[in-house]
């Protein structure tokens, strides 16, 4: 491998590319890279650096730093073939030291996260990291204007990169919470192979600093079968569950498709469109209420039906369209379901054994029509 020397203390603050020593013989036009950066040397004169896509760390794997002020920077590369689409989940730690986190994929900054303690952490300025962690350990954050190296990222350790960074937080980007925020989660779709180096940038504006982070490689989010056009509270347990959202857990009681508080939920199973405002019924016999693609409101008062099946098929459990509507001993028409494939659309009839509250559910009620056993017509 040949050797090359540069006119700066780094590839990123140099601006030429020599051959010898004593940086007189200019070395061959073409792209140079440290790592994790890369530069065309053109005409003994290096052009703005970029992300080098062949040296970018590869998605899935946690990412731990300690350190002091500046800017640390990593290239993650999410894959680049037609199977490389789906929601990239990062799961940033912080404690309660401040730092910020901004990401930039396909030319889009995201800076959206969810605490699984606070909900909702975003920076008001999109171009901005958005700053977590404790109040207690604030270090005049707001409006603040900061200086510290610059560190990148080579696989294994971050390096400095020999320059310093000056950066600006933007009031609104100072989102600490009384007490640490936990492993808070951003969410980045993507759609199609083409890009897949996702640009991290984590901002550290106090004397130290400590995180990890968690960059997933695209994939398919878990559905979650509910009401597809979003309710009112006073009208969400008498939705019809007809169709699917996509969920990203981010309570720490939460699994893929058991949705709680401060979790995602998403339109399509990349992550691209965020769940609208409202009321949304599950399969539990529980509800959520999302605000901008997030569950601020979770509830267990929908009111179950249990029945028997007329034929002898069994004892399944629904929700009940409008509370009140019947009573123990009533016949009412159903169809099981399937929270992967949905209503069976078999209608059948059974009678009603109990009414409850917060049950699982394996059946949707048809109408609140009440129906008779050998009813050949409804059921």
């Amino acid at each position: 491998m040949a050797t090359y020397y540069l006119d700066g203390t780094s590839l990123a603050n140099s601006t030429a590319i020599f051959s010898d020593a004593a940086l007189t013989i200019c070395a061959a036009d073409g792209f140079y890279s440290d790592g994790v950066n890369s530069r065309e040397l053109v005409s003994c004169s290096l052009l703005p650096q970029t992300a080098c896509v062949s040296c970018a760390t590869p998605c899935g794997g946690v990412i731990a730093a300690t350190g002091t002020a500046g800017v640390y920077k990593l290239n993650i590369d999410v894959g680049g073939t037609a199977t490389d689409i789906g929601a990239i989940i990062i799961t940033f730690y912080v404690g309660l030291i401040p730092d910020g986190l901004l990401a930039t994929f396909g030319g889009v900054n995201y800076n959206k996260l969810s605490s699984p303690n606070f909900g909702k952490l975003q920076g008001t300025v999109g171009t901005s990291p958005t700053v977590i962690g404790g109040i207690s350990r604030d270090c005049s954050i707001s409006g603040g204007t900061f200086t510290g190296d610059e560190f990148l990222f080579d696989g294994t350790n971050f390096v400095g990169s020999g320059n310093t960074v000056t950066y600006t937080i933007p009031a609104g980007n100072n989102v600490l919470t009384n007490g640490a925020p936990g492993n808070s989660v951003m969410v980045i779709p993507k759609t199609q192979a083409a890009p897949n180096v996702i640009d991290i940038s984590v901002f550290a504006p106090c004397p130290t600093t400590g995180w990890d982070i968690d960059i997933q490689c695209p994939t398919a989010l878990t559905t979650v079968y509910t009401n597809t056009t979003p309710k009112t509270l006073q009208n969400v347990c008498s939705a019809i569950l007809d169709g699917y959202l996509y969920h990203v857990p981010v309570n720490t009681a939460s699994t893929p498709g058991n949705v709680n508080r401060y979790d995602y939920l998403f339109i399509d199973q990349n992550g691209a469109i965020k769940a609208l405002d409202g009321y949304y019924k599950l399969v539990t016999g529980a509800y959520v209420g999302v605000t901008d693609g997030i569950v601020t409101v979770t509830g267990q008062n929908c009111v179950t039906l249990t029945i028997n099946d007329c034929d002898g098929g069994g004892s399944f459990t629904m929700t009940e369209l409008t509370p009140g509507s019947f009573i123990v001993g009533d016949t009412v028409q159903y169809q099981t379901f399937d929270p992967i494939t949905g209503p069976s659309g078999i209608t059948k009839c059974g009678t009603i054994t109990s009414i409850g509250s917060g049950v699982n559910i394996n059946a949707v009620l048809m109408s609140d029509i009440i129906r008779e056993c050998g009813d050949t017509t409804h059921c």
